[in-house]
């Protein structure tokens, strides 16, 4: 198995993963690794970011939108975080400049398309000795001695794993109840909490006022607002983060805050100390064993646990009735247990192996959440107990188990007194 060194692992080529290697790069001297992903972001498909910008707005109305959007279920910090820094954000896009600005004639809405923001940057990181992009991506994140030292691999082009040696890294991409990118799953395996993920929609309206068919949750890894997670050397940023939207969201609050927070996460690497990755000795023998490549060819079974996972999250969309919940996570238990009783397989299918085991761990930890969660708020809708909760709580989640965390104070009834 090769192996690739790096000072700082970017998982996807995301609005968040791009504005991050751009801040830091023209900050420190350091190598940066990107590996591609292949699960679009939300935002991708939405042409806006929010910036209060026109006279009679303001930073403060921005901030109290937001929260009530999501319900005041979403983080005050972070919140404050996306609305104060927006400004700052576009007036960085414009000085890079071949960015098309539309700039608003009311509102906060700014038109911006992805592909442009994420060519200008990419152009700029791309032109830095330090800085390599790969066609992959990132699958599993190896922690030693409580910390990440390296990663596995999928090369794109040799069709073949590989191993990195990264002592930090940076998780980017979609999070979904089925098509969470592999961020979602590397952060999760690494030990990070998660939070929210009961919070779903399964479409968002466009300013035009046409539907995107998009499952998306709002919830995700939990970070303080520069991107640390709770995993030594692991950041996050994007939108598996959690806690800016809350309970529902405005959708150009989606590319505001990719961009906000890949920026902050950018700053954040700038200037914590890079610990060196592990070497061959340790590193090669665990991509090996987590690769689990074998000679096995089981690519009907695959196929079919895949529609199993499918066919039950759709069997719970829009019901978040207990008994529904819980016979799709049998369904989804079931699958797991077949997935894991596959034998080695040969390297492409053991790639969508790993795959398919992140499509499952996304789906259960969905549902799990929504079977926590008795009350309805925001889009989260119980069909069999809709009555409100006497007091807000988030509920937790991680490999040590899930918790449900009452909140100190009650955000409902505090109206915002920093706002």
């Amino acid at each position: 198995m090769n192996l690739v060194q790096t000072d700082v692992l970017i998982q996807g080529n995301t609005l968040a993963g791009w504005m991050a290697a751009y801040t830091l790069l023209f900050q420190r001297d350091c190598r940066v690794l990107m590996l591609e992903d292949t699960t679009h972001e939300a935002s991708f498909f939405i042409d806006q970011m929010n910036v209060p910008l026109l006279p009679g707005d303001s930073v403060q109305a921005y901030y109290a939108d937001v929260r009530r959007a999501g319900a005041y279920q979403n983080d005050p910090v972070l919140v404050r975080a996306l609305c104060e820094d927006s400004t700052e954000v576009l007036a960085e896009l414009k000085a890079l400049g071949h960015i098309p600005l539309a700039l608003p004639a009311s509102g906060r809405t700014v038109a911006l398309h992805d592909e442009f923001v994420c060519n200008v940057l990419s152009q700029a990181c791309r032109s830095h000795p330090a800085f390599r992009l790969m066609h992959g991506e990132g699958l599993r994140l190896m922690k030693k001695d409580g910390r990440i030292q390296g990663a596995l691999g999928w090369d794109a082009e040799s069709r073949d794993f590989f191993a990195i040696s990264a002592g930090t890294a940076l998780v980017t991409g979609r999070c979904g109840p089925t098509d969470s990118a592999s961020g979602f799953s590397m952060a999760y395996y690494a030990g990070a909490e998660l939070t929210d993920l009961e919070f779903t929609v399964d479409q968002i309206i466009r300013p035009d006022g046409s539907v995107l068919p998009l499952s998306l949750s709002l919830g995700g890894v939990v970070t303080d607002e520069n991107g640390r997670t709770r995993v030594p050397g692991m950041l996050a940023a994007g939108e598996l983060m959690a806690g800016v939207h809350g309970a529902g969201f405005d959708p150009g609050n989606l590319k505001t805050a990719s961009l906000v927070f890949g920026r902050r996460a950018g700053n954040t690497l700038a200037k914590i100390n890079l610990l060196p990755g592990a070497d061959s000795a340790d590193l090669l023998p665990w991509a090996e064993e987590t690769a689990a490549v074998g000679t096995e060819d089981h690519e009907n079974e695959l196929l079919s646990l895949c529609s199993e996972i499918h066919k039950a999250m759709s069997s719970v969309r829009g019901q978040y009735a207990s008994t529904a919940l819980e016979n799709a996570l049998q369904t989804a238990s079931h699958a797991q247990h077949e997935l894991n009783e596959l034998p080695p397989l040969i390297p492409e299918q053991a790639h969508d192996r790993l795959l398919t085991e992140d499509a499952m761990i996304a789906c259960r930890l969905h549902l799990l959440a929504a079977l926590e969660r008795r009350d309805s708020v925001g889009c989260f809708h119980r069909a069999d107990d809709a009555g409100a909760a006497p007091s807000p709580y988030r509920i937790h989640m991680g490999l040590d188990g899930m918790i449900l965390f009452p909140e100190k104070q009650d955000w409902r009834q505090q109206a915002d007194k920093n706002a």
